[in-house]
This record gives structure tokens, sequence and C-alpha cells, in this order.
């Protein structure tokens, strides 16, 4: 992973948007929108994202599980989701182009994603 961030802050800023990400799969998994191991959850992050392991169900994933990955697709930790590529393209196109961004919260309206109430992208 790049290292063009204060170790300090990204430590601190990263175990909070990890429990974040956590706390957003499993109210995925209560409202519906997937079960057991269907569905993923990615933020991008200053050095490049975050993204839920492969075959981990949400009840028993902690944030420590969370895959960090680059974007030329180097990871640290579990197995990533075999959907990261599609996330990748999404949260790389996402910060060049505005555009892209807005047509997606627009097809989407209602999505945990979309609403405000979490940082992270769903599939």
């Amino acid at each position: 992973m790049k290292k063009d961030v204060p170790v300090t802050e990204t430590r601190t800023n990263m175990a909070a948007l990890r429990r974040e990400m956590v706390e957003t799969c499993r109210r995925m998994n209560s409202s519906g929108i997937n079960q057991g191991t269907a569905g993923n959850l990615s933020v991008r992050t200053a050095t490049g994202f975050l993204i839920t392991p492969s075959s981990l169900p949400y009840d028993v994933m902690t944030p420590d599980d969370l895959v960090e990955m680059d974007f030329d697709g180097t990871y640290v930790g579990r197995r990533p989701s075999s959907e990261w590529r599609f996330h990748r393209d999404i949260l790389r196109t996402a910060r060049t182009s505005t555009w892209c961004s807005t047509a997606i919260r627009c097809t989407r309206p209602r999505s945990p994603a979309t609403t405000g109430r979490s940082r992270a992208s769903t599939t």
C-alpha cells in the first residue's frame, strides 16, 4: 500500500472506517439487501480502498477481516471479494468523474450507500 498519508492519521481513520463498514454490512443483512456472504461493500481510502473479504458471513466479520487493496490489485489480509475489480473500477472512476458518481447515486437513491448513513458503496 502507498504511504503518502501520515501513519497516525491513517490508523485512526482506518479503524473508525473499518468499524463503520462492519456495522453497515450487518445493517444490510438486517434490512434484507443481502444475506450471508451475498453482496459486497467497499469504500475508497486515501491510499486505495477497503473491501469485504470473500466468503465470510457478515455476522462473524470483524473490522480486521476487511481487505485493504491498492488500485493495482495488490492487497493486505484475507482474500478479497471476487468482485473486487468491479468495485475498484467504480471507485477509481468515481474519484475522477463526478458525473459518474451522480449517475450511480441517481440509479439507487434508497440504498444505504446513498442515504448518507454510510460512506460505503454496495453491490
